[in-house]
């Protein structure tokens, strides 16, 4: 879907708080580009893939619901509400078969999504740790993606660029021999300073029914060293 002339205002990275049934706040980060986006809430253990719209000072957004310990989706929600200000949401929000309500604010952060993105800047040896499960990912400077985790799931895709000059990346990552969660999986992600600088890339990806979200870190571990003395 390309992106209606006041979405592309709103472009870039969101943060903010939510509320279910009054109870939280349960944090929540987004990726909005043009009507296209990606999000999480560690808290609430959920990741999200949707739409937004913006008009004029009006905000919608339809959303799909995954849970983040299996990828599995489990319910829709749709959210209304007003850019209350340059770079802040206030929104409510209603899930369809939970019936569950609460509002919603974000902030934009033009800081972290207004930097330029480059191949090499992602190009790299990268691992995630997810309970038991260790993945590991290498990128090369043309983008292509391999890797394999240590329940035998392989993976290879591609990382490209949307727009050099922000931090947002469009991903297809191929995964099999992983039983169900077998397929193809489009996404996009976007890097982020968690210890130090560009240290953790933030992929988001998904399938019908199926999501995978890999916040994935730089791998500093030593290289294996050879066993033959110098």
């Amino acid at each position: 879907m390309q992106p209606t002339s006041t979405s592309l205002n709103h472009d870039g990275i969101w943060s903010g708080y939510f509320d279910i049934n009054g109870r939280g706040n349960f944090q929540f980060n987004a990726l909005y580009v043009g009507n296209d986006l990606i999000a999480f809430s560690p808290d609430a253990k959920v990741s999200y893939r949707g739409s937004v719209q913006f008009a004029e000072d009006k905000y919608h957004s339809e959303m799909d619901m995954y849970l983040l310990t299996n990828g599995a989706f489990f319910d829709k929600v749709t959210l209304n509400g007003t850019v209350v200000s340059p770079g802040r949401i206030e929104a409510e929000f209603l899930t369809h078969d939970a019936q569950d309500k609460g509002q919603l604010t974000l902030e934009q952060n033009k800081a972290l999504y207004e930097q330029a993105t480059l191949m090499d800047k992602i190009a790299d040896k990268w691992i995630f740790y997810h309970g038991f499960t260790i993945s590991k990912f290498s990128i090369d400077e043309r983008g292509y993606l391999d890797g394999a985790d240590t329940n035998g799931c392989g993976y290879e895709g591609e990382v490209s660029l949307i727009d050099k000059r922000y931090n947002a990346y469009r991903i297809k990552l191929l995964i099999n021999s992983c039983a169900e969660m077998d397929g193809v999986y489009q996404g996009m992600g976007y890097l982020l300073s968690s210890v130090a600088t560009d240290d953790t890339f933030n992929i988001q990806v998904y399938k019908d029914g199926w999501s995978l979200y890999l916040p994935i870190v730089r791998d500093t571990s030593p290289t294996e060293r050879s066993s033959n003395p110098a």
